[in-house]
């Protein structure tokens, strides 16, 4: 950082001894971390105007500080943990959120954190009328290596602009970026930048009613255009379902979605499926299907801490676990290889993911966080294709936030895939089962199978995996009426002929 200069502009509020500052940090990167580095200056250019004032720092990539989140109904140490966090988060007036852009948004470490504090079980501390956030400013540090702040890829700022406001900020300022870190030519006078508005802000870091709150929706995102709604691509016989529910009523729904989905993916590819398919293929050559269910809440991944990054970056040097020398480091790269190697070997893939605080729950973030690596499963050319087809089924009980603005989990999925290389990923989105559970769940598998079929058809087919669907099938573009925000919305599906009028029913 650039010399200082020890004079200072006049603090905007007098010197409270009783004023505290927390700095939350994230990035497992250690010494190299660019948000890190940013967030030290800022704690210096604060303290030499504010010295009586207490500084706390929390770094949530070390390893254990977070309890699971699962784990906060059942397990009393993991509450206690979490409201020692809620506490020490309550106890303080300003504060300071240093984070990189990780996979196009948060790390998961502090999409837990966050998850954490808007737990309910702590609702009567963070909506209580000593909670400081409502008086209080925060300030974010945000970095991204390959330029994407601000993008159509940006799901960071937005996202944790909303987060601050749920949690109930008023004064967010997320000026403190640094866009473009690989780039070591530019790095110098990025960081520059960000030090010079540093020591504007620093001495002025008081709370300020007047300040003009952030854009906190989500990017536009869409498919279209990056794949043809009239191609399908081949569903295959081994089904990868991944839930990403948590223990309650959201595993319930997500297991019961996944079972009858399940069904119908064993039928659909099973002997009955095979009769009359021409070709020179026998019967006994047609590979089994099968159905590998993955439960992200019991998994056991590392919450991405400092030796889950480096896990990742010998994993992507090609280094074997004996090579790094670190017993904990080596575990957690051979766990991250046994996630890689199941999901590259699945042919079809099924996410069932409940919204998790207008976003995608920490353990799916935590999954993608492990498992997107240059070589394995993207190339970081975009040039690569996946030709395997993406349901994700996407739920919300009691809330009707998807499908609207504040739907951060939707493009996000579009989002992350198209980053994989992924040119067939089909949403549905199920909100407020409400009563109606089981009928909810029948419509969301009924949705599921609509898009299914088409894939399936080419998969016994292969001469038609990538090309237009035969014409058995029609494109219909209908208007229907979101089921989550009730607004009117185009669809454009490809779909049976023979089987419009049975869809038109169901619906």
């Amino acid at each position: 950082p650039p010399a200082r200069s020890r004079r200072h502009p006049a603090a905007a509020s007098p010197d409270r001894q009783e004023e505290r500052l927390l700095v939350i940090t994230c990035s497992p990167n250690g010494a190299t971390s660019t948000t890190r580095a940013i967030s030290k200056y800022f704690i210096e250019c604060y303290k030499e105007v504010w010295p009586r004032h207490a500084v706390t720092e929390v770094d949530l990539s070390t390893r254990g500080l977070l309890p699971p989140l699962e784990a906060i109904d059942t397990d009393p140490s993991a509450l206690s943990k979490s409201y020692k966090l809620v506490e020490q988060f309550g106890s303080h007036t300003k504060f300071l959120v240093a984070t990189p852009m990780w996979n196009m948004s948060l790390p998961s470490s502090l999409k837990l954190y966050f998850d954490l504090l808007l737990h309910p079980s702590h609702a009567d501390k963070t909506e209580g009328p000593d909670w400081p956030c409502a008086t209080s400013p925060v300030a974010v540090v945000t970095a991204s290596g390959e330029g994407m702040l601000g993008g159509s890829e940006d799901f960071l700022t937005p996202y944790l602009a909303r987060l601050l406001s749920l949690l109930g900020f008023k004064d967010i300022r997320t000026q403190l970026t640094v866009n473009g870190t690989s780039d070591e030519e530019k790095l110098a006078d990025l960081l520059e930048a960000a030090y010079r508005e540093v020591r504007l802000m620093a001495p002025n870091f008081v709370f300020n009613p007047e300040t003009q709150r952030p854009m906190h929706v989500p990017p536009r995102w869409s498919m279209q255009g990056n794949v043809d709604l009239m191609q399908r691509c081949p569903h295959g016989p081994n089904l990868l379902a991944i839930n990403g529910a948590l223990p309650g009523e959201e595993m319930v729904v997500a297991e019961q979605v996944i079972s009858r989905f399940g069904k119908l993916h064993m039928t659909a590819l099973g002997p009955e499926a095979r009769e009359g398919v021409a070709g020179d293929q026998s019967q006994a050559e047609w590979p089994e299907p099968t159905v590998k269910v993955v439960e992200l809440a019991s998994l056991g991944l590392d919450h991405f801490s400092k030796q889950a990054a480096e896990a990742k970056v010998h994993c992507k040097m090609g280094l074997s676990p004996e090579a790094t020398g670190l017993n904990l480091t080596s575990q957690i790269w051979k766990m991250v290889e046994t996630v890689i190697k199941e999901f590259r070997a699945a042919d079809c893939y099924l996410f069932l993911v409940p919204m998790s605080n207008l976003f995608v729950p920490y353990c799916v973030k935590n999954y993608f966080d492990h498992i997107i690596q240059p070589g394995r499963t993207y190339d970081p050319q975009g040039k690569a294709n996946v030709h395997k087809p993406v349901y994700v089924c996407a739920t919300s009980c009691g809330k009707h936030h998807l499908g609207t603005h504040a739907d951060f989990l939707t493009p996000y999925f579009h989002a992350v895939f198209k980053l994989m290389g992924f040119v067939d990923v089909r949403v549905v989105n199920i909100a407020d089962f409400g009563d109606d559970r089981d009928i909810s769940m029948q419509v969301a598998v009924d949705e599921l199978a609509f898009h299914m079929r088409p894939c399936v058809r080419v998969y016994i087919d292969p001469d038609s995996a990538l090309a237009p669907l035969p014409p058995s099938y029609t494109c219909l573009k209908s208007n229907r009426s979101s089921m989550e925000s009730q607004e009117s919305q185009q669809l454009q599906q490809v779909m049976e002929a023979e089987s419009v009028q049975e869809w038109r029913l169901r619906r």
